[in-house]
């Protein structure tokens, strides 16, 4: 992977985790514990990944760069489509 490829894919990571932590702010949101899990473990292992990747442990940091932006968009995903709360 060229640098600018790398630079691209570490873009749009942020960009999608910026956007998650936006919609983990919205007021009235009712989330699933389950979607939440899911979120959370997908974003763990996207830092596991990074972080391996920066100290040179993971061989292919193409795939592994691919892998993370995948998990953060499935991250992203369980959480943006949750339905507001129902007035009580």
């Amino acid at each position: 992977m060229t640098l600018i490829n790398e630079r691209e894919k570490l873009l749009r990571v942020n960009a999608i985790a910026a956007n998650l932590i936006r919609e983990m702010l919205k007021d009235g949101r009712a989330y699933d514990e389950n979607q939440l899990r899911s979120a959370v473990e997908n974003l763990s292992r996207s830092l596991v990944t990074l972080t391996n990747i920066q100290l040179g442990i993971e061989s292919d940091s193409q795939e592994a760069l691919q892998a993370t932006l995948s998990k953060v968009k499935i991250a992203y995903n369980s959480v943006s489509k949750v339905k507001l709360k129902q007035p009580v």
